[in-house]
């Protein structure tokens, strides 16, 4: 019998292929109409936020952006969006990745392992209560994170297909 090792992945990378019916040019219009320049100000979120009329934040060149989607809120678990323009049989291909942030996926791999770690220990040895409620108070911040995750991907993908004009 072999040992197989398979890896933990909470915020999964998810890769898509998109096909708009549109031209290389209408595409690279209608992305850049729609992705505000990043600005990194005080006054991001809150009462004090500016407006923005855009579905995505960050940078667009020739054929490749790196976005997030506008948000009035803080959301750390918000997945950044790498894409890449490209024409193939004259046909317009936008190629999608989507993956977590650094910082956030390591306290939740962190928070995981300890609510493992608390949960084998209170097996085997004496029982603590108030370290079970906690481990299971921090697999349920778990769920709830990776189920978030999994939402806020959605709905990029979502708005990412309106913006191309891309009817399902």
């Amino acid at each position: 019998m072999a040992f197989t090792f398979y890896k933990m992945a909470l915020f999964s990378h998810k890769e898509y292929l998109l096909k708009p019916d549109l031209t290389f040019k209408e595409v690279f219009n209608n992305l850049d109409k729609n992705i505000d320049s990043v600005d990194d100000s005080v006054f991001k979120y809150g009462f004090f936020s500016k407006i923005r009329e855009q579905k995505f934040e960050g940078d667009l060149t020739d054929n490749q952006f790196t976005v997030q989607r506008v948000l009035n809120y803080r959301n750390p678990l918000l997945p950044e969006i790498n894409g890449f323009i490209e024409e193939e049989d004259s046909k317009v291909v936008v190629y999608i990745e989507i993956r977590s942030e650094l910082f956030p996926t390591i306290v939740f791999y962190v928070f995981s392992f300890l609510a493992i770690f608390i949960i084998i220990k209170n097996l085997f040895f004496d029982i603590d209560i108030q370290e079970l409620v906690c481990a299971l108070f921090m697999i349920l911040f778990l769920i709830f994170g990776v189920i978030n995750y999994n939402e806020e991907c959605n709905q990029d993908i979502e708005d990412l297909k309106e913006i191309l004009e891309i009817k399902d």
